[in-house]
C-alpha cells in the first residue's frame, strides 16, 4: 500500500479527533498590569540586566495535568530571580478572554511551577515578573492520543546551517532558511497536522529561536530546547530520543520527521520512525536508509507534501 493510501485511510478511521487549534495561539493582548515592589534590593539590581525568561512548552494527553514551568534570569550570567513574585496567565482554546491562574513566587533557582488542567486544546500560558513587567510566552498543548504531528530539527534543517543560525543566537544576523522551508512548514500546519520543533539549542536562546521563527513566518508549535544552558553538550542524540520517546508516550502520532544530522538520524531510529517518512536534507541526506531533500525544499514540497492527505481530525 502506498503511503498516500495508508495517510488516507488513517483520516477516514479516525476523523472525530480534534485538530491543533492553531487560531488559539494568537491570544489577544494581557490585560493592563500595574508594577509591584520587588521584594528584595538585589533583585532591583538585578532587573536593570537584559531578562532570559523562559517558560517550558509543555505537550500532554487530556488524561494529565500539565506542570508549566517558569524560569527567570537576568544577564549575561542568567543570574537567577529569587523568591520573587510571578503573575501567570492562560488563554486557549474554548476561551474569551485571558484567564489568571494565580501568583507565583520563585524560588531559589529562580523557578515557578504551576499546575494546569485543561480540556484537549491549545494553550498560551503568560508569565509578568511583578517587579518591573517583563513577560514571557509559552505553550501548553492537550492532546488526545493518536494527534497526527510532523517533527521538525531546526539548525541545518530549517535553516542552511548550523554556523548560520549560531551567528544568529548571538545577535549578528539572521540566519538564513532553506528555500521552501516555511512554505512546508506552512503546508504540514494547514493540512491539519500538528507542528513540533525539536532543537538541541540551549534552553537560554528559546527567545531568539522564538524571534526567529516569527521572523520567518514559521507558525507556532510546541517547540523543546535542551533543559542544559552548555552550547556545546554533546548529548543530542540522547536528548532527542527521550524526548521523541516522551512525545510518543502521551499518545502524539509523529508521522514524519525532518532532520540534518546523524543526531537526527539516530534518535529518529531509536524510536523506530519509518525510513520512508524520515527525511534529511544536507550532506547526510539519505544516509541509513533515509529519504534525501535535495538543495532546497521545493521539489520535496510540490512531490511529497503538497499530496499529502489532511490529518486525521475535525476542526475545534
Amino acid at each position: 500500500m502506498s503511503r498516500a493510501a495508508t495517510f488516507a485511510l488513517l483520516a477516514a478511521a479516525a476523523a472525530a479527533m480534534t485538530c491543533p487549534d492553531y487560531a488559539a495561539m494568537a491570544p489577544p493582548p494581557l490585560p493592563p498590569q500595574t508594577r509591584a515592589w520587588f521584594r528584595g534590593f538585589g533583585s532591583m539590581l538585578l532587573s536593570k540586566a537584559h531578562s532570559n525568561h523562559l517558560v517550558v512548552d509543555q505537550l500532554v494527553n487530556a488524561s494529565t495535568t500539565a506542570t508549566m514551568v517558569g524560569t527567570f534570569e537576568y544577564g549575561i550570567l542568567l543570574t537567577n530571580l529569587k523568591e520573587e513574585e510571578i503573575r501567570v496567565f492562560i488563554f486557549g482554546t474554548g476561551m474569551a478572554q485571558w484567564e489568571s491562574l494565580g501568583t507565583y513566587k520563585t524560588n531559589r533557582d529562580g523557578k515557578v511551577f504551576v499546575d494546569v488542567t485543561k480540556p484537549v486544546g491549545e494553550y498560551t500560558i503568560a508569565m509578568v515578573v511583578a517587579g518591573d513587567l517583563t513577560t514571557v510566552f509559552g505553550y501548553l498543548t492537550v492532546i488526545e492520543p493518536g494527534l497526527q504531528a510532523v517533527l521538525f530539527d531546526i539548525d541545518g534543517t530549517l535553516t542552511k546551517n548550523d554556523v548560520e543560525s549560531a551567528l544568529d543566537l548571538f545577535g549578528v544576523k539572521k540566519a538564513d532558511a532553506y528555500d521552501y522551508a516555511k512554505d512546508v512548514v506552512l503546508a504540514y500546519k494547514q493540512k491539519a497536522y500538528k507542528v513540533v520543533y525539536l532543537t538541541a539549542r540551549p534552553y537560554w536562546f528559546s527567545e531568539e529561536t522564538r524571534e526567529w521563527m516569527e521572523y520567518m513566518q514559521l507558525p507556532p508549535g510546541h517547540l523543546h530546547h535542551k533543559a542544559t544552558g552548555n552550547l556545546l553538550d554533546s548529548n543530542t542524540e540522547a536528548f532527542k530520543t527521550e524526548y521523541i520517546a516522551y512525545l510518543l508516550a502521551a499518545g502524539l502520532d509523529i508521522v514524519r520527521v525532518y532532520g540534518n544530522a546523524d543526531t537526527d538520524i539516530a534518535a529518529y531510529e531509536n524510536n523506530k520512525m519509518p525510513k520512508d517518512d524520515t527525511y534529511i536534507i544536507g550532506s547526510n541526506a539519505g544516509e541509513k536508509g533515509t529519504q534525501p531533500v535535495v538543495d532546497d525544499y521545493g521539489l520535496h514540497l510540490i512531490e511529497v507534501v503538497l499530496p499529502t492527505p489532511n490529518a486525521n481530525c475535525a476542526a475545534p
